[in-house]
């Protein structure tokens, strides 16, 4: 089996623990060193000043027998991640990049190069001419759509049984997916939605539903690539949809965890032990079902306390398709001079929203007593009740038996809610 990676290289820079990486083609090629049977090779686009610290790393993961395809820009190419937490819309990337100005060609295919996985560059004149050369060398490639530069139609000009699509669900482009399903001819589109695994498509209409195996506390960046890769290497030994979908989402899991500093801890892939890992239930939560499950946040949401931690909080839920009603934004907030009967409209209007949502979501600032009334009142109806205590400040054993869960870590929040949505289907 030979699979060439082609794409840009760029630095992704973590502001929160001033650490890097190289990008989706380096995520790729990471996981593609876990398969001991496929003769790989890569062409690469990439500034000059990474090319020696990119190079090292591609031979420690058995690349240095292949002939590197590479051209140096004269742009930075730098993507500064602000938030390595929960935010799908790919909006914590700050691109430092100016596109150069040099002309950029394609690579040559080898006669042996069978299958391609692509990731788009940000140079569009240049995935055109690859695509083109694709067309012409009727190989099979795979595509991650998720920077969406590049026009839909052009990708008709593949024969759509060698064409297979990757793209993330978010909220700028839902749309786009929509027209994909409707429109494209593909043999695969796979829409990836975050910890809530992913929908494979068939090009008849009909999908397979693949589950994905979170990890509590990891790193979501270049999961989605590993995924890419481990998907389409499965596809290739023709494997069984779900099979496929299973393996590239134990090996993101691993990945999310492990990162490029350990990845040489996770083991290369075996049959056997494949198939036992991803025999596991794992979670599903599909970017609908999400909305149809209501998550009340409660918490002094006040206009004179600290309602930044709410909007944000709720920026940070509403960007996976969470369903979020915040009862002060609701109903109005509550002041000293409030008389009887507007202040009882106000609390029967909260109860009216407490009785029609499905998860309590308490952010504990301090100890309110409206909130932990509310807490109260969502476990009497038996219903889940997550307590978010990111300053360590629930110390009452009433409280803590109350809640179903008590997190103090947006990555464990995230995880809990995931399984949480995924149980109530």
């Amino acid at each position: 089996m030979n699979i060439k990676i082609i794409g840009d290289i760029f630095l992704e820079h973590y502001v929160l623990n001033n650490k890097h990486s190289f990008g989706g083609v380096m995520h790729s090629a990471r996981m593609l060193s876990k398969y001991d049977f496929i003769e790989k090779s890569i062409a690469y686009n990439i500034p000059f000043y990474m090319k020696n610290n990119v190079n090292i790393e591609l031979k420690s993961l058995g690349f240095d027998n292949m002939t590197f395809h590479k051209q140096y820009l004269e742009s930075s190419n730098v993507f500064v991640i602000n938030d390595i937490f929960e935010n799908t819309l790919n909006g914590q990337y700050n691109r430092l990049f100016a596109i150069s100005n040099k002309q950029l060609e394609v690579c040559e295919l080898d006669v042996l190069d069978e299958s391609i996985l692509f990731f788009p560059s940000l140079n569009e004149e240049l995935n055109y001419k690859y695509l083109k050369l694709f067309k012409e060398k009727d190989v099979k490639v795979f595509i991650d759509l998720n920077y969406l530069n590049l026009p839909l139609d052009v990708l008709k000009d593949i024969k759509h049984e060698n064409l297979y699509l990757f793209i993330s669900i978010n909220k700028v482009n839902e749309e786009i997916i929509l027209k994909l399903i409707k429109e494209m001819h593909f043999s695969l589109l796979v829409v990836k939605m975050n910890k809530g695994g992913s929908i494979v498509y068939r090009d008849d209409g009909t999908k397979v539903e693949i589950p994905c195996y979170i990890e509590t506390e990891g790193i979501s960046v270049g999961v989605g690539d590993v995924y890419d890769t481990a998907f389409a290497v499965s596809v290739l030994q023709n494997k069984e949809l779900e099979v496929c979908g299973r393996i590239g989402s134990f090996y993101a899991s691993l990945y999310s965890i492990n990162h490029s500093e350990t990845f040489e801890s996770i083991p290369n892939y075996v049959e056997d032990k494949i198939l036992y890992e991803i025999s596991l239930k794992g979670v599903f939560s599909d970017w609908n079902m999400r909305y149809r499950s209501k998550i009340y946040l409660a918490g002094p949401d006040f206009s004179s306390g600290k309602r930044r931690k709410f909007e944000k909080l709720e920026e940070m839920l509403v960007s996976h398709n969470f369903n979020v009603v915040r009862p002060i934004i609701e109903n109005g907030e509550s002041y000293e001079d409030i008389d009887f009967l507007q202040e009882k409209t106000m609390y029967n209007k909260d109860r009216e929203l407490i009785d029609t949502s499905d998860i309590c979501l308490a952010l504990l600032l301090d100890n309110d007593q409206g909130t932990l009334v509310e807490i109260g009142i969502f476990n009497t109806q038996n219903k889940i009740v997550i307590l978010y205590d990111p300053y360590y400040i629930e110390n009452n054993m009433f409280l803590k038996n109350t809640c179903q869960y008590i997190v103090h870590s947006l990555e464990k929040l995230f995880h809990v809610l995931y399984f949480c949505i995924g149980e109530i289907k």
